[in-house]
């Protein structure tokens, strides 16, 4: 089976797929998945998912990676609250896939495990990438779940407060050499 049909499962009730693997009528229906979160940055690739009874499915177009770095900031928590919503009320499984399952989809479930478990952008990287080894992050996803993790893990405001003075100090310096 090729990469972009494999289906990884990243956690109970969360897995992650390319395109290819949301037609696995089998395997959808074996996993009770309930919702299929797609990721795509243009028109979707010539795949037709299939009519699937009980199953909604949501389609995420995160503008990545020429137009916004923050699309991981803006759909996190909409893409997580999904999640949540299928496995717990549901009591269903989750797929979600872009076109190769490498890049939006794992970034997505890498921002999902970062509020889930509480956990910094590598370890869930780490995490993730443990049970999807195809996963190839562009920089823009990298900076984008960076940004995120700046979001869930704010600095203490001690340290803010001393970043935002030596920034201060750095222009001055700057200027006073001009």
């Amino acid at each position: 089976m090729d990469a972009d049909a494999a289906i990884s499962r990243i956690m109970e009730g969360v897995y992650i797929s390319g395109a290819k693997g949301a037609t696995d009528h089998p395997f959808v229906l074996s996993k009770e998945i309930k919702i299929i979160l797609t990721f795509w940055d243009k028109q979707p690739p010539l795949v037709t998912l299939p009519f699937y009874h009980d199953v909604d499915v949501f389609t995420f177009k995160p503008k990545l990676p020429l137009a916004n770095k923050g699309s991981i900031v803006k759909y996190a928590d909409i893409v997580h609250d999904k999640i949540i919503h299928a496995t717990k009320v549901q009591r269903g499984s989750v797929l979600m896939c872009c076109e190769h399952g490498n890049n939006y989809s794992a970034a997505f479930a890498i921002a999902f495990i970062m509020k889930l478990k509480n956990w910094h952008f590598e370890e869930a990287k780490k995490f993730v990438k443990d049970r999807r080894r195809v996963v190839r992050l562009s920089h823009v996803m990298k900076e984008s779940l960076m940004q995120y993790e700046q979001i869930l893990f704010p600095p203490p405001p001690e340290v803010a407060v001393k970043e935002i003075i030596s920034q201060k100090t750095e222009k001055l310096d700057d200027s006073d050499s001009n």
